[in-house]
C-alpha cells in the first residue's frame, strides 16, 4: 500500500505561523518614519518594518543585544548615534 505524499505547498502551509491582524493608529510622523525605514531596508511592506522592529526591541529588552552610544572615531553610528557593539548568542 502506498501512502500519499503531501505536496510541498501543503507542507509549507502547515509550517506557517498563525497570524493575528492588528489595527494601529499612529501619528503621521511615525508613518513617515516607517516609510523611510521601509525604503532604506527594502522591506516589502510597513508590516514587515514593524515586525522587524518588534524583534529588535525584544532582543534589546531581553538582553540578547547590547547597544551603546557610538565612540568617536570607532564604529559608525546610526542617525541616533547608536552602534551595535555586541550580539549575544541566542
Amino acid at each position: 500500500m502506498q501512502t500519499k505524499k503531501k505536496s510541498s505547498t501543503a507542507e509549507r502551509s502547515e509550517k506557517k505561523t498563525q497570524l493575528k491582524r492588528y489595527n494601529l493608529t499612529l501619528p503621521e510622523s511615525c508613518s513617515e518614519r516607517i516609510a523611510i525605514i521601509r525604503d532604506r531596508t527594502e522591506a516589502s511592506s510597513d508590516s514587515e518594518v514593524v515586525r522587524r522592529a518588534i524583534k529588535l526591541y525584544e532582543r534589546i529588552v531581553t538582553g540578547d543585544l547590547v547597544l551603546t552610544p557610538a565612540a568617536r572615531g570607532r564604529d559608525k553610528p546610526d542617525e541616533d548615534g547608536v552602534v551595535i557593539v555586541e550580539e549575544l548568542a541566542s
